[in-house]
């Protein structure tokens, strides 16, 4: 399965305004949001900067739904600000919420 660098929007939301069909993970989308305050990054930066720091991808895709989107996420591709960021201690493997396919009407909510 391919990556989800933005778990279908869950990492780039205000964890309190998630469904609560995501309260099994809040804590987990909790604590990447504190993480990216202390870096200084925003959620997308953080995303983002993910990838680009993996020596083993050489592209990646991303969506957007609006020009303003887009500009966003070109704007913070180029942005080299914040502290460096520990991932694997974010890393999370719940299938559940990983995979678009299980997250049912709930992923619905949040890419309208």
């Amino acid at each position: 399965m391919p990556g989800r660098l933005f778990l279908q929007g869950m990492l780039l939301m205000e964890p309190e305004s998630l469904p609560s069909d995501f309260s099994p993970i809040s804590w987990q989308l909790n604590r990447f949001a504190e993480a990216c305050q202390r870096a200084g990054r925003s959620p997308l930066e953080a995303c983002l900067q993910f990838a680009l720091d993996l020596p083993e991808i050489d592209c990646f895709l991303v969506g957007a739904n609006r020009i303003s989107e887009l500009v966003d996420i070109l704007a913070s591709c180029r942005s080299q600000t914040g502290a460096p960021m520990d991932y694997a201690a974010l890393a999370f493997e719940n299938s559940r919420f990983l995979n678009p396919a299980t997250l049912g009407a709930a992923a619905l909510r949040i890419t309208a």
